[in-house]
């Protein structure tokens, strides 16, 4: 997006397990201040006891689900995954639970 100045709206919700999994957040961060209309939304799956985070926790596609919630033109997105086959297929149902059609799912299963 940033090298292409492409100026569509994107949300970003990176997934994993702990804390020390969590990569690339400053540059992440920087293209939230870069970008046209980018918003990255970092989820850790099990903080560590007595951590300094104050993030999302839990599931990315719950997360996900969360965001899509609020948005009432969900249906206009576009859905792109890159994970485990579960998440993908928990992706792709939350997808149609808010009406995004099926031609505009992309994703990359992780064997």
């Amino acid at each position: 997006m940033k090298n292409n100045g492409i100026k569509r709206k994107a949300v970003f919700f990176f997934g994993v397990n702990t804390m020390k999994d969590l990569f690339l957040e400053h540059e992440m961060v920087q293209f939230e201040k870069e970008l046209h209309d980018f918003k990255f939304i970092p989820v850790i799956a099990q903080p560590e006891e007595n951590s300094t985070w104050h993030g999302a926790t839990g599931w990315v596609t719950t997360a996900a689900e969360e965001f899509l919630k609020k948005t009432p033109d969900a249906a206009t997105y576009e859905g792109y995954l890159c994970g485990s086959p579960g998440m993908i297929e928990a992706g792709v149902k939350i997808f149609k639970k808010y009406g995004i059609p099926e031609d505009r799912h992309y994703y990359d299963k992780f064997a």
